[in-house]
C-alpha cells in the first residue's frame, strides 16, 4: 500500500504485513490468509500437519478462520464413495430449499448407479459419519467463496496443500438460481468465477458441515 494512502486493502485483514503477523502466515497451516487444520478419520488434528496427503491421508479439514469443516475427496480413480473424479446432478425433494424444481437424480458418475445426485450423496457421507459427524451437507456460495484461494499461482483455486484432489472444475452449490428455478449456481475452482447451470448437470461436489 502507498503511504500517503493508508488503510488500504493491503494494510488490514489476515493477509497484511506477514513479515510481522504471528499469527498469520504462508507456513504452518496454509497460505496467507487462510488457516486450516487437517482431520483424522475419527475427526482429531492429524499428528503432523507438516505431512502431505501421499504420507498420511487425512479425510476432513477445519478452517480455523470461518470454522466450517470440509470434506476431502479421496484421489482420483481410487474409487470409494468420495472419488475425486465422482459428478453428481443436482437434486432436492425439500421445497423449502429446491427453488421450487427438485432437480434430476442420478444423473452423475459415481461408486455406483443409485446415489449419484447431490441429496443421494449427501445421505450416503451422514451415513458413513465422516469425521465422526453426521450433519454434512452442500455448501452455499459464501461457503464455497471462503476456501477459493484467488492467489494461487495456477489452477485450482484452493490451497491443495489442505485440499488435496481437487479437480480444477465446477463444484456445486445448494443454492438454485433465483430466475431459473431449474438452474443453480456453481463455483469454479479452475478459476474462482461463479455461474448458473441446469440441474441435469454433472459437476463434481464437496460437502461442508458447520453453521451456514
Amino acid at each position: 500500500s502507498l503511504v500517503n494512502f493508508p488503510v488500504q486493502d493491503a494494510d488490514v485483514g489476515r493477509d497484511a504485513n506477514p513479515a510481522t503477523n504471528d499469527v498469520n502466515s504462508n507456513v504452518d497451516d496454509g497460505r496467507l490468509g487462510f488457516s486450516f487444520t487437517k482431520l483424522d478419520a475419527a475427526g482429531a488434528a492429524i499428528a503432523n500437519q507438516a505431512d502431505a496427503y501421499g504420507a498420511t491421508q487425512w479425510e476432513c479439514v477445519q478452517d480455523n478462520v470461518t470454522g466450517l469443516m470440509w470434506e476431502v475427496k479421496t484421489t482420483a480413480g481410487a474409487g470409494g464413495l468420495r472419488d475425486a473424479n465422482y459428478t453428481y446432478s443436482w437434486f432436492d425433494s425439500n421445497a423449502a430449499s429446491n427453488g421450487g424444481n427438485v432437480g434430476s437424480a442420478n444423473l452423475g458418475v459415481c461408486v455406483d448407479a443409485a446415489n449419484c445426485d447431490t441429496e443421494k450423496y449427501v445421505a450416503a457421507v451422514n451415513t458413513a459419519a465422516l469425521c465422526g459427524y453426521s450433519d454434512w451437507r452442500v455448501p452455499n456460495m459464501r461457503e464455497l467463496r471462503s476456501i477459493v484461494d484467488y492467489g494461487a499461482a495456477a489452477a485450482p483455486q484452493v490451497d491443495t496443500g489442505y485440499f488435496p484432489n481437487t479437480v480444477a472444475n465446477a463444484y456445486w452449490s445448494s443454492l438454485p438460481y433465483p430466475t431459473t428455478p431449474t438452474s443453480v449456481l456453481y463455483m469454479n475452482f479452475n478459476d474462482g468465477a461463479t455461474w448458473f447451470r441446469a440441474k441435469t448437470t454433472a459437476y463434481r461436489l464437496r460437502l461442508v458441515r458447520g453453521a451456514p
